[in-house]
């Protein structure tokens, strides 16, 4: 009879871990594969936002795929934001009642899904910039979302 194997579970760093990088919070969401999510920022005062493609948490560089809900939400001054490449989700109320909220840049090609109500209450005439090539599968994501014209 052979003894089993005792095995060490080996945890991550920063498996659990909440980061803030310049202006922006970022918590792990898959350790394993170093993703983070945006959470919300320092500052409810800050006018522009630009949602990174990569982010340092404890030294270590993620990929930021996507942004939580209400990451963004009841940012009274915020008027324009820029989403990186690597954002596959926007969650719900990500943006809600940010009323001056004019110009949301995509950078992304692999985003997938826009939550219900994500753009609700901004900028009724706002427009939202995304990449040529994706624009008809794009176009689909951010209708009924709470913004309409899409470039």
């Amino acid at each position: 009879m052979t003894a089993s194997p005792s095995y060490t579970a080996v945890t991550s760093p920063f498996s659990s871990t909440d980061a803030t990088d310049k202006n922006l919070r970022y918590r792990v969401t898959d350790a394993a594969k170093k993703q983070v999510e945006v959470y919300g920022v320092k500052t409810k005062s800050m006018t522009k936002v630009t949602i990174p493609a990569t982010a340092k948490v404890k030294g270590i560089v993620c990929t930021v795929t996507s942004v939580s809900k209400k990451a963004f939400a009841g940012m009274k001054k915020l008027k324009s934001v820029t989403i990186g490449k690597n954002i596959t989700t926007i969650g719900t109320k990500a943006f809600y009642n940010d009323k001056k909220l004019k110009t949301i840049i995509v950078k992304s090609k692999v985003l997938k899904k826009v939550a219900k109500d994500a753009l609700l209450k901004t900028y009724k005439k706002g427009t939202i910039k995304v990449p040529k090539s994706k624009k008809k599968s794009y176009t689909k994501l951010f209708k009924k979302r709470g913004q309409k014209k899409i470039k």
